[in-house]
């Protein structure tokens, strides 16, 4: 699998950019911020709402910019994840229900649990395991 590292300084223009209130992104997302924690939380905010606002905040940015590319549209949807979902973390935690905490957390024990079994005792083989780092002197 190939994971290319972040790019902090294309992170850090995008994210001044979509942020700045002199341009009418910063001015949606500063208006949806707003709109979201004054909701409350007798008036909860949807994973719907939250998905809703997304997409439609691509869509305007990919049209404004005349992004047309599947890869460019998937670039600007990565890049509006990690902008986004951290301003809002509080606001989607409050989305999760008990139950879903609770599986949450069942799901955090069976990961610990499984990250102690060693690969070959879960029968994988070397050839699907990551190169190891070298080791640190």
């Amino acid at each position: 699998r190939y994971c290319r590292e972040d790019d902090e300084t294309a992170s850090a223009l995008f994210r001044s950019l979509m942020l700045d209130e002199r341009h009418s992104e910063g001015q949606l997302i500063k208006r949806w911020r707003a709109l979201i924690n004054n909701a409350g939380p007798a008036a909860a905010v949807s994973a719907d709402a939250v998905s809703a606002f997304f997409s439609h905040f691509v869509r305007q940015v990919a049209r404004r910019y005349s992004l047309d590319t599947e890869r460019a549209i998937g670039a600007l949807d990565l890049l509006t994840a990690r902008l986004v979902y951290p301003l809002i973390t509080d606001v989607l935690f409050d989305l999760h229900s008990s139950e879903d905490r609770a599986i949450d957390a069942q799901f955090a024990r069976r990961t610990r649990l499984l990250r102690s079994v060693s690969p070959d005792k879960l029968g994988i083989s070397s050839l699907f395991l990551p190169p190891c780092p070298p080791p640190s002197s």
